[in-house]
């Protein structure tokens, strides 16, 4: 067994804008926001640590370095960034094709039913499909995404809900609900002889 002596110290962290400062008491002056930090003294070394801080520990040849080298640990310990909080990239597995399928299905039956409709509620199942080809990450078709409003989600279906234009070889679409443009180029095709 190594002789090993032990004395306790309170230390106070003050923290400012310009710098942070450390200062050590004796045990005997109890100060708020106060910590304690156990020195030990060893044949040839000293060292410290906190307890209430796992991981914060100095060893030094001496007892000033070791006052320096615990400081810096703390200082570095309620600076850093956690390493555990770093956020991970989430694996996106493919959905069978029997679900997507399945969700294709029941997209083109909800654009249908909307377009038969031309009533209040065909905003809503134009939301519906919308939202079952994020969650089986199914692509909507050409046709399907000139029928609705990608800002507010409203539904071409009466001739008050929206303007066709084509400028430039483009066709500009607006919603007159949300007053935004949505803007697709096209091309005439010409039939070669």
């Amino acid at each position: 067994m190594s002789n090993c002596s032990s004395k306790l110290f309170l230390m106070k962290l003050i923290l400012s804008e310009q710098s942070s400062k450390i200062q050590f008491f004796n045990s005997e002056s109890l100060t708020t926001g106060t910590c304690l930090v156990i020195f030990e003294t060893n044949a040839n070394s000293y060292g410290a640590y906190m307890p209430d801080l796992p991981g914060c520990v100095a060893i030094g040849e001496t007892m000033e370095e070791v006052r320096g080298l615990i400081a810096e640990a703390i200082l570095n310990h309620t600076y850093r960034k956690k390493p555990f909080e770093i956020k991970m990239k989430r694996k996106h597995k493919k959905k069978p094709k029997l679900l997507r399928n399945l969700a294709l299905k029941r997209i083109e039956g909800l654009f249908s039913l909307a377009h038969e409709n031309k009533m209040f509620n065909s905003n809503r199942l134009i939301f519906i499909a919308r939202k079952i080809a994020t969650r089986y990450k199914v692509k909507l078709t050409k046709q399907q995404k000139m029928l609705f409003c990608k800002f507010c989600g409203n539904h071409f279906s009466k001739p008050g809900n929206f303007r066709v234009r084509l400028h430039k070889k483009r066709i500009i679409r607006q919603c007159l609900v949300c007053k935004n443009y949505k803007r697709v180029p096209y091309s005439k095709t010409t039939k070669k002889t």
